[in-house]
């Protein structure tokens, strides 16, 4: 089922995506090549000389079916991870040890309802920008943007897509997928 996920995945990173990202950014007098993206006319009132932007990138996944909810601050575990302590375990500010990440971490939201899911990446590449006045600028960059939605999505077909066929549950939503 994983290799499946990382095919269709690697998949659908050729396929056109239509989106704006970083809009906090993207709006702003000083956002340089990143403004392009949203509104090219931003080039010719940008407050730099020159703008470079070595890379950027972005990742939104949502949906309504999984939540996860760690016992702990996520960013225990990036800092972490950051200082070489990839011990499978955060420490936590009062000196205890705790999972980084268990099952019982994420919830299910089972409710009778279809589900829905929202993937998208973008990766911004080397980008420059070069103003000679307040009228005149010329820009050069590129980007990637790749995404998958999923509206709709019965949820015994959710379900299955968690836990796969290995369990012996997974009989009886298949059997309830097809009575629906």
């Amino acid at each position: 089922m994983k290799k499946i996920f990382y095919l269709y995945t690697l998949l659908s990173l050729g396929l056109a995506a239509n989106a704006q990202n970083f809009l906090g950014h993207a709006n702003s007098n000083y956002s340089g090549t990143n403004g392009l993206y949203f509104n090219p006319s931003t080039l010719a009132d940008n407050r730099h000389f020159i703008f470079v932007n070595l890379v950027g990138m972005n990742a939104n996944l949502s949906n309504n079916y999984l939540e996860l909810k760690f016992p702990y601050d996520p960013k225990l575990l990036v800092k972490q991870m950051i200082n070489g302590n990839n011990t499978g375990k955060v420490r936590l500010d009062n000196g205890d040890s705790i999972t980084a990440f268990e099952d019982k971490f994420i919830l299910e939201n089972v409710n009778g309802k279809a589900k829905d899911v929202n993937l998208s990446f973008e990766f911004r590449l080397p980008s420059f920008m070069l103003s000679w006045n307040h009228k005149n600028t010329i820009a050069f960059h590129a980007r990637q943007r790749a995404g998958v939605q999923i509206n709709g999505l019965a949820e015994p077909l959710a379900q299955l897509a968690r836990y796969g066929l290995d369990r012996p549950e997974s009989q009886g939503l298949l059997n309830k997928m097809q009575t629906d």
